[in-house]
This record gives C-alpha cells, sequence and structure tokens, in this order.
C-alpha cells in the first residue's frame, strides 16, 4: 500500500513540474552570420512559433528592447475551440512591438473553419504568405512555404529570394524544406520553422521529434523552435516553451 502512494505521489510530483515547465517562458536571443552585406549593421527578428492555445504573456514581450526589424510567426497560431478573442489578444499584444507581423499556415490553422480567422489577421495588419514573399522597407525579403499535410503533394515555388538581399525561408514543418532542390534553397541566407514543439515530452533522448536548434540540408541551413505552446496536453519534459529575438550581422567587412 505504501508504495502505491508514493507512486501516485510521485507521479503527481512529475506531472506538476511537467505543467509548470509548458508554461515558463524562455526568451531565446541569438546571434546569426550571414554571408552578404546588410542594410543596417543589425537586423533584429521577433520569431514565435506555435502558440496553440496559450496567452502570449506580456512580462515576456516587454523583455524585448530592441528596436525589430520584424515579427515572424511561425504557423499554428490558433487550434481548435481556441477563441477568437484570445487570438486578437495575441496579435494586439505582438503589435506594440511596433514592427510588421508576418504569418505563415500551420496544420491547425488550416483546420480553423471560420472566415473570421482570416478576417482577424487581416484586421490586426498580419501579411499572410501562401507561396508568396515579401520584401519590407529595408529591403529584407521573407518568402512564406504553405503548409500541406501530404507532402507528396506538389507545391509551384513561386518565390525567388534575393541574392542581394537579406531573404529568409518560413515554413511550418521543417520538413518542407527537404522538397525543395539545392539550388532553390540556397537562394535563401536561412530558413525558420516549428511544428515539432521538439518532442514536447521526451523521456531521456527520446521523443517524437528531434529538440530544436539548428540543421543543415547541405549548404542551407535553418532553425526549429521548439514552440511557445503545446498540444493535447498542457506539458513539457525535456523541452522547453520558446520564442526568440534573432540578431542578424553580415559576416563581410567593409574596408575603409
Amino acid at each position: 500500500m505504501i508504495y502505491a502512494v508514493v507512486f501516485f505521489i510521485l507521479c503527481g510530483i512529475l506531472i506538476g513540474f511537467m505543467y509548470v515547465n509548458a508554461h515558463v517562458d524562455h526568451l531565446v536571443y541569438m546571434n546569426v552570420g550571414v554571408n552578404k552585406y546588410l542594410p543596417k549593421e543589425q537586423v533584429n527578428i521577433f520569431f514565435i512559433s506555435d502558440v496553440h492555445n496559450r496567452l502570449i504573456k506580456e512580462k515576456t514581450i516587454a523583455k524585448i528592447q530592441e528596436k525589430l526589424d520584424v515579427i515572424v510567426i511561425g504557423g499554428d497560431l490558433i487550434e481548435r475551440n481556441v477563441s477568437m478573442q484570445k487570438l486578437i489578444k495575441n496579435l494586439q499584444l505582438l503589435k506594440k512591438l511596433n514592427a510588421p507581423m508576418i504569418f505563415v499556415y500551420g496544420n491547425n490553422d488550416k483546420e480553423i473553419l471560420e472566415p473570421s480567422f482570416t478576417k482577424i489577421l487581416d484586421e490586426e495588419g498580419v501579411i499572410t504568405l501562401c507561396n508568396t514573399q515579401h520584401t519590407l522597407s529595408d529591403k529584407i525579403v521573407i518568402a512564406g512555404y504553405d503548409y500541406i499535410r501530404n507532402h507528396h503533394t506538389f507545391i509551384p515555388f513561386s518565390f525567388v529570394g534575393s541574392k542581394d538581399e537579406l531573404s529568409i525561408l518560413v515554413a511550418h514543418d521543417p520538413k518542407m524544406f527537404s522538397r525543395l532542390s539545392n539550388e532553390q534553397l540556397l537562394r535563401f541566407d536561412f530558413g525558420l520553422a516549428g511544428h515539432t514543439h521538439g518532442g514536447q515530452i521526451r523521456i531521456g533522448p527520446f521523443g517524437f521529434y528531434t529538440r530544436g536548434g539548428w540543421f543543415n540540408i547541405n549548404r542551407f541551413k535553418y532553425f526549429v523552435t521548439e514552440g511557445y505552446g503545446y498540444t493535447l496536453l498542457p506539458l513539457r519534459l525535456f523541452t522547453r516553451s520558446e520564442c526568440h529575438v534573432l540578431r542578424i550581422k553580415s559576416t563581410l567587412h567593409v574596408d575603409l
């Protein structure tokens, strides 16, 4: 009997730890070097993905002191049964960062049948990219690769990046990058993706997905975030709730 009591107490402690872990934000700063000249000394991007059912914390956003050039939302901004009021609140909080907001669809976003979803995105000034690209005023090119569940479905490659401008390719699912040729990928300086949650709940080194981080397809590098929210269960183990500020600088030196 005593062993059963101890077992249930330990299970309760573990679940409590996993719940807290899923709601503790990590604002991660990353220095990214690109092999081209930039329109300014440093380009700052705020990257957040897989918000799902969470409310973004005001204190997390308030920690960002840098002037941002763009906010990139990497999909799964909401999911089924999330109220439109929560969506609006999250977008209006992000708007306080005073930067253009760019969004690509994730698998959960595509399950939302309410027409008010796309209407809210438009009303809040969100730029939605579906196999298109957008050039910001500082000659920063962001391309959005649309999410398709069937990875054998052909998607026309209608964006080209830029050899002369900072070009970033965003996809919700990092597997989308492997659908492109090396020539297509190398039109971009790097990629951003989410979707995996880092496995969300891992047993030591084992999980449904690898942990987030930087990866390579030949010479194309891309970053996969572990995401801000969670799916199915409000729990995380050996992964973290994260969002990112990317500080991008040129690795080239100007001769004076």
